[in-house]
């Protein structure tokens, strides 16, 4: 094996370590999708709960505070996600382009 393969071979094996140890930006992305998730609904709660204690029923605090709700943690969180979803799409880019110089 010449020394070139020998050396990409070592690299796609050390990147798929570290992605595997750290769960890498694909783990990241997903556990912060699953936050949003979250935090949608922790706050969907709050208002739930205050909405009661005023005699507001709860489908209409629902009705109108969902759109909000949505583009509030979308807003908040979306420089992150785009981060990471181009750090996916690097470390996959990177794993495809060392494992098409080994094959």
């Amino acid at each position: 094996m010449s020394l070139n393969r020998r050396f990409t071979s070592i690299l796609v094996e050390a990147v798929s370590q570290l992605d595997a140890m750290s769960s890498g930006p694909a783990g990241a992305l997903t556990e912060l999708q699953r936050d949003k998730d979250t935090v949608r609904c922790e706050i969907q709660k709050v208002l739930d709960r205050y909405a009661v204690k005023h005699g507001i029923p709860p489908d209409e605090a629902r009705r109108l505070s969902h759109g909000y709700i949505d583009d509030l943690v979308g807003d908040l969180f979306v420089d992150r996600e785009e981060d990471l979803e181009r750090a996916v799409e690097e470390v996959s880019g990177l794993k495809w382009s060392l494992y098409c110089t080994t094959v």
